[in-house]
């Protein structure tokens, strides 16, 4: 049975529950999820830090074992937002939590559900989260909230918060491990030597709520090619990077050392910010509309950051 197949008798079996799960995350505030390049199933591109790099490039890694929710079309504004952190997260489908331990965000949970194929137990990954520790070894049901989505303390890191999701079928006879001897490296290993079978999140889905709440491929990607950031000094330009990467996730976002090198690189859909201990000003490509009664320039990260929306929205095509 090959991987198609296999989504294919899970979601005959479980569809129906792990889509009323999945609709939980976000209900009444997201419209749908904005899946960019680097985010979906099996991708072999990052989508923080360069995402001109694949990850092999970047660090060494395979194509992406899940799904990351990190951006989404807001119910309240319908602007392509990010910024989840402290959004609850609820388990898709009734099953038990096994495992739990730290990330390189926060804190990563294991739920095995009651279905099986063959001699391995569907099982869904929930990253990057602040978990409630009093839950592990806990029967839930499907919508049970287990956690919020967590920001990285780091204060060097620029990537967004956002809840990553794998689904996949695990030998069941490595279920009696203890929450205490499993980690990522054994997730790794059981990969590699074939006891861990990595599924779509999204192949497991009623067709009609993944068309319903997701955006991908070309329709996802944004209407600003580059977002390039400059600054009076060393600090401004970093923090500006910062913000606009956590901001804007998954689009390119490089920083520049002088206002010449930045707009030599605006190109037609290219988008300029230039930062001066917080005052700010933005300049854009040909080909870009900057929305009338929207600001050019101003003080504070939260106006920068709704500035450039209104650009993304006034572009945007077929949203």
């Amino acid at each position: 049975m090959d991987r198609s197949q296999m989504e294919a008798v899970l979601r005959e079996r479980i569809g129906s529950e792990y889509s009323r799960g999945l609709e939980r995350l976000g209900d009444g505030l997201v419209r749908r999820w904005v899946l960019r390049r680097g985010k979906e199933f099996a991708s072999p591109w990052i989508w923080w830090g360069d995402v001109s790099k694949s990850r092999e490039e970047s660090y060494g890694g395979g194509p992406h074992e899940g799904v990351d929710f990190a951006l989404a079309e807001m119910t309240s504004t319908g602007r392509v937002e990010a910024g989840l952190e402290g959004m609850r997260v609820p388990v898709f489908t009734t099953g038990r939590i096994i495992w739990s331990f730290a990330d390189l965000v926060g804190d990563t949970v294991i739920v095995a559900t009651g279905e099986k194929i063959e001699d391995f137990r569907f099982v869904i990954q929930y990253s990057h989260i602040d978990f409630e520790k009093a839950a592990l070894g806990e029967e839930v049901s499907g919508g049970t909230d287990i956690g919020r989505i967590k920001l990285s303390n780091n204060p060097k890191s620029i990537t967004a918060s956002h809840l990553h999701v794998s689904t996949a079928l695990l030998r069941d006879d490595l279920l009696s491990l203890p929450p205490t001897a499993v980690d990522f490296t054994n997730w790794l290993h059981w990969e590699r030597e074939g006891s861990l079978i990595y599924l779509d999140p999204l192949g497991l889905l009623e067709s009609a709520v993944r068309d319903r709440l997701f955006v991908t491929g070309k329709d996802a990607e944004s209407p600003i090619a580059l977002l390039i950031g400059s600054g009076s000094t060393k600090e401004d330009r970093l923090i500006l990077r910062r913000v606009l990467a956590r901001s804007f996730p998954g689009l390119h976002t490089v920083s520049r050392q002088t206002v010449e090198e930045a707009v030599g690189d605006l190109g037609d859909r290219g988008l300029f910010v230039w930062n001066d201990a917080r005052k700010w000003q933005i300049r854009a490509g040909r080909s870009l509309t900057v929305p009338s009664g929207s600001p050019i320039e101003g003080e504070g990260f939260e106006e920068l950051v709704e500035a450039i929306r209104s650009v993304e929205m006034a572009n945007a095509i077929g949203r």
